[in-house]
């Protein structure tokens, strides 16, 4: 069963997929997943968090 709650209906029953859409936030371009209810048919994009954190994340330095 999906984790995910759709914003515009509140059910959960299952989404449709894109994997690596490309979307702008301020000035950074994120890959994500564009997501489309299979209730409603509402559509949002969720950040792929795996790619961020490998960014943002960096091995402190041995003094």
């Amino acid at each position: 069963m999906p984790s995910r709650f759709c914003p515009h209906c509140g059910n959960r029953t299952g989404f449709k997929v894109t994997f690596n859409v490309s979307c702008r936030i301020g000035d950074r371009e994120e890959k994500g997943y564009l997501r489309k209810c299979q209730d409603c048919g509402g559509r949002f994009i969720t950040i792929q968090k795996d790619e961020r954190i490998t960014e943002t994340h960096h091995q402190p330095e041995a003094s």
